[in-house]
């Protein structure tokens, strides 16, 4: 138990660095912009780390598949160390945002390949809960960040931000390294190459179309230019998709309403969510000359709000199976949030503040889980793990592009005798202090209120979301539902889903019904310990880890049936005969067909990938929970 346990605990602390890590900067932007210059990139402190991380995700999960998760879960590790070490020495901002590139990448790596291993290292029974646990550490860490961030930052540095990172990174990989093993069935899949280069190359040219834009009118010729060769590998990318083995987004899934609009409301959301992260705790400080701990702390209602609409939205839809309501009330909360935050003065109570950053909150709780249910309701189960990872995908896109779009704004917003480098330091008068905090928070009015218009038009496609039966598989969706976690590979969600579902399945009903379709002639418990053998190979009952929950009159009564029926030899060490291990063949199959029958629309025409999946998991799945 404990060599599973160990790696698996050491796997959990990935997600817990790399989500701290996405958010925990917002709070110390205005100390790093004043260290490094640059002020007005400082966006691109989130931004590229995210896109970065986005793009490397898929590509990691095919190799994974080939080379093994362990190596390049390691080296996933070594690259973020090496990003956040180089990021903590940066002395101006163009270094730190390609430190930031660097740390992305590792980040996207790790974070897809520690969920692999998890699946792989937890048993079919454990699966389940430790995915979930995966998930849950993810989403708290994600919107908790900017407390540690700020306080880290205050008590000694922002460069420390980076450091703690870097060290974090190593001893995840040094525990990596001691715990995890080495085994490792390779196999070949297609690599998208050309896709995720293309999606890499499309993310950077949006992200440069909006950050020209605020350069006051001066970057117009380079804004239309980057957007016209966007346009242009936006068409590329979707030429290359249409022929590729295994594209990492097929294009056929951009032809349903549901995804369209769904995803849509999912991308304002994740730009909505970093742009006030990003923006709102620099601004505290420069107006109320607070530190990095206090601004965030503004932060903190958000955080709270976020989680428990998340975890009230879920019981909601699990007993109402209605999730339009809920996305239209969490887009409504968060322009409002946004209305308030675009008439903030250096005046407003700190209430009002809280206030608001609670709505937005609530309202981004809402609408990530409600839109992701929207996405897998109305997928075909054969694309039900590629179109949750392209749904994340585009939500994460929306959170890189959403701080460059604010810090747009405000530089815009700016006249031309607050130079680039005086945007974040203090002027030397009062009378220009006075002057550089009015203009500076009119540009931040100008940028919530740009981001209340983009919610509106939430509100407007989220009264266009088509709201469609749910299914059986909908309710099993991940705690990280905000969002913000990409998906490991495509296929792992249709197995997580499937896994889930099984774990409620009656095992008393199950495997009576399993051994009348293979045909075992013995009674379900039997059944369940003839497939816990089949699986596990050669082993001895004190081996079966499910044995020491059932009493031992029992399985050996199992056991002596199995021996009647000559399915079984072998008196301490228990292995299946010639006319065992047929019917466990037999058991296998049906045990597919039954993990098949949970997935409504399933058809079988499904990828050679999936269906060996699904098999794969109905044989670890006959060495679940037992009959009782």
């Amino acid at each position: 138990m404990a060599r599973r346990t160990l790696p698996l605990l050491a796997l959990l602390g990935v997600p817990l660095v790399i989500a701290t890590n996405t958010t925990w900067h917002g709070p110390a932007l205005r100390d790093l912009a004043t260290d490094v210059g640059g002020p007005t990139r400082s966006a691109w402190i989130i931004s590229a780390s995210l896109l970065a991380t986005i793009t490397a995700a898929p590509l990691a999960g095919r190799l994974g598949d080939r080379y093994g998760p362990r190596p390049l879960l390691m080296a996933g590790l070594a690259t973020m160390a090496t990003g956040a070490a180089l990021g903590g020495r940066a002395g101006e901002m163009r270094t730190l945002i390609w430190t930031q590139v660097i740390y992305g990448v590792g980040a996207g790596t790790a974070l897809v390949l520690a969920h692999v291993l998890t699946s792989q290292l937890a048993q079919a029974d454990e699966r389940a809960p430790f995915q979930d646990a995966f998930g849950l550490t993810y989403a708290a860490a994600g919107v908790l960040g900017p407390i540690p961030g700020g306080l880290l930052a205050e008590a000694l540095s922002w460069r420390w931000l980076f450091h703690v990172t870097s060290a974090s990174a190593l001893l995840l990989l040094i525990a990596v390294a001691l715990t995890a093993p080495r085994r490792h069935t390779a196999v070949r899949v297609p690599l998208d190459l050309a896709g995720v280069t293309l999606m890499a190359m499309i993310g950077t040219g949006a992200l440069l179309a909006v950050f020209w834009a605020g350069s006051d009118g001066r970057g117009l010729p380079w804004t239309a230019g980057a957007l016209g060769v966007t346009a242009l590998l936006v068409a590329a990318f979707v030429a290359c998709e249409r022929r590729a083995a295994l594209p990492v987004i097929p294009p056929e899934l951009f032809t349903g309403s549901v995804f369209l609009t769904a995803s849509t409301i999912g991308m304002l959301g994740g730009a909505a969510l970093f742009a006030t992260v990003g923006s709102l705790p620099p601004y505290l400080q420069l107006a109320r000359d607070g530190g990095p701990a206090t601004s965030a702390l503004a932060l903190l209602p958000l955080s709270a709000g976020l989680l428990a609409s998340v975890a009230a939205g879920r019981v909601v839809v699990a007993r109402t199976g209605r999730y339009r309501l809920l996305t239209r009330t969490g887009c409504v909360l968060v322009v409002i949030g946004m209305l308030i935050l675009g008439r903030m003065e250096v005046s407003t109570p700190l209430a009002l503040i809280l206030l608001a950053t609670l709505l937005i909150g609530l309202g981004l709780g809402l609408i990530y889980p409600m839109v992701q249910i929207a996405v897998q309701n109305a997928t075909d189960a054969r694309h039900l793990g590629v179109a949750t990872f392209a749904n994340l995908y585009i939500r994460w896109f929306g959170g890189a592009v959403g701080p460059m779009l604010f810090a747009a704004i405000v530089a815009g917003s700016l006249p031309a005798r607050l130079s680039d480098a005086n945007v974040m330091s203090a002027p030397q008068t009062p009378e220009a202090f006075a002057l550089y905090v009015r203009v500076y928070t009119d540009g931040v009015h100008v940028g919530f209120h740009t981001l209340a218009v983009l919610l509106g038009v939430a509100v407007v496609l989220s009264w266009l979301l088509a709201e469609v039966p749910l299914r059986v598989t909908t309710p099993v969706l991940p705690p990280e539902m905000f969002g913000m976690a990409p998906a490991a590979r495509p296929v792992d969600e249709l197995e997580r889903v499937l896994g889930a579902l099984a774990l409620r399945e009656d095992a008393e009903r199950l495997y009576g019904e399993l051994a009348t379709r293979a045909r075992t002639g013995v009674g379900p418990g039997a059944t369940w310990l003839l497939g816990r053998i089949g699986r596990l190979g050669s082993t001895t009952l004190d081996r079966v880890p499910a044995h020491r929950l059932l009493p031992p009159d029992r399985v050996a009564a199992w056991l002596t049936e199995l021996r009647e029926t000559g399915y079984v030899d072998g008196e301490r060490e228990l292995t299946l005969t010639p006319a065992g291990d047929a019917v466990w063949q037999r058991l296998a199959e049906a045990r597919t067909e039954t993990l098949a029958r949970l997935l409504d629309g399933w058809h079988p025409d499904m990828s050679p990938e999936v269906v060996a999946r699904l098999r794969h998991l109905a044989r670890d799945l006959l060495a679940g929970p037992a009959p009782r």
